[in-house]
This record gives C-alpha cells, structure tokens and sequence, in this order.
C-alpha cells in the first residue's frame, strides 16, 4: 500500500542551530512543501546497510551512497531516507550530520564515527535526536545477527517481540552506540514505524514507501 505525504510527525527546535523535520514520502513523489521550509534544498543520504561509509556534505548534488552525511556549511540541510531503520540527526555548533542507523551500520560503528566526523570540526557539544524507526516488539531478530551487536553494546539491545520472540531493540542500541561516544544528549521521537500507521516500514509491508529526516544547520 502506497500512501501520500503525511502530516508531520516531529519537529524539534535544537540548540546550537538545526531545524529537525520528520515526513512520510511515497515512491517517486518529491517532499516539495518540506523543501520549501529550508534554506536550500537538501543533501540527500541514501543508507548502504552493508558499509560504513561518510560523506562530506559539499553544497548538493545526487544523494551519496553513504550512511551518513556531515557537513559545516552555513544553511547546509541534510536528509536521511529509511522505512524502520534509525534515522539519527546530529546537532553541534557550525556542524550538522544525518546518520542511517540500521542494525547492520550500527554493528559496524557507524554513530561513532558520525559523532567523530562531528568532533573533528567543531569542540562543542553534540547532540542527537532519534526519529521514528522499528522498535523491538515489532523486529524479531536471529540469534546469530543478534550477537555481534550484542558483543559490541553489551545484552541490552537484545528484547522480545509482542510474541516473545528474541528481538534487537534498535532504539536502545542508537542509545547505547551514542553514549559510548560520548553522547548523552538524545532526544527519542519514541515512535515504532511498524507500529504507526503513519509511517512506513519494510518490516511490516514489504515494498513500501520511506520517512525522510531533514536536519538544518540555521
């Protein structure tokens, strides 16, 4: 099932300078009344579940093949696409990054390296906020996938489904994943994707659409 444009699920004002905005796009339907609220169009980020890949956010151009996307640039507005994975904006003074933090890029360390990209331009602190993604009664989960995410961040993101099932509890691994690099301050939208009927979520629906994460450095 396709849907359109949803109403807006979350936005937050941040201190140190971003504009977080959540919406629910269909396949091939551009966001335009989004757009129009920023500065400039966004840079795109296309997650690559396999790798752990950075971009650095040069003023636009196709959307990278990255599972997250830095950049310092005054007005710079950065997107990230996913239907149940996290995604995860990251807010420091002069530095904004948008993160795709599935399960695969989480066990690879992909937030500890966004927080150091971070860290590397700007000594301030930084801040996160986590937007709608699957939530662990809704994300059954093997052992074997489960374990090296458990070795990295220790038996707490593992959890049970609503049929007590094992499950990966992705929004405590973000959780856990930030902290250990150094980053307390998270914001959690604290919505299940599969759960909402106002996002989308490959886990519940097979093909289906995908949230956008806008994150504007102001």
């Amino acid at each position: 099932m396709q849907r359109s444009i949803s109403p807006t699920t979350s936005l937050s004002s941040l201190a140190c300078a971003a504009v977080l905005l959540t919406c629910c796009i269909a396949p091939a339907q551009p966001c335009t009344p989004v757009w129009s609220a920023f500065p400039s169009p966004p840079d795109g980020l296309n997650g690559i579940p396999e790798a752990l890949l950075i971009h650095e956010d040069d003023g636009g151009g196709p959307a990278p093949q990255a599972d997250a996307s830095v950049s310092a640039e005054p007005g710079a507005v950065l997107s990230v696409l996913t239907a149940d994975c996290g995604p995860v904006a990251l807010v420091a003074p002069g530095v904004v990054a948008a993160v795709h933090a599935g399960w695969r890029g989480v066990a690879a360390g992909v937030l500890e390296a966004a927080v150091a990209e971070v860290r590397r331009r700007t000594s301030g602190p930084v801040r996160a906020v986590l937007g709608p993604c699957i939530h662990a009664e809704c994300y059954e989960f093997s052992a074997a996938d489960l374990d090296p995410i458990a070795e990295r961040l220790g038996p707490g993101v593992a959890g049970t489904t609503a049929g007590g099932q094992l499950a990966l509890d992705l929004p405590r691994a973000v959780h856990l994943a930030l902290a250990g690099a150094g980053v307390t301050d998270v914001t959690d939208v604290d919505v299940c994707t599969a759960c909402s009927g106002d996002h989308f979520s490959h886990r519940r629906d097979g093909c289906t659409g995908l949230q956008t994460m806008l994150v504007a450095a102001r």
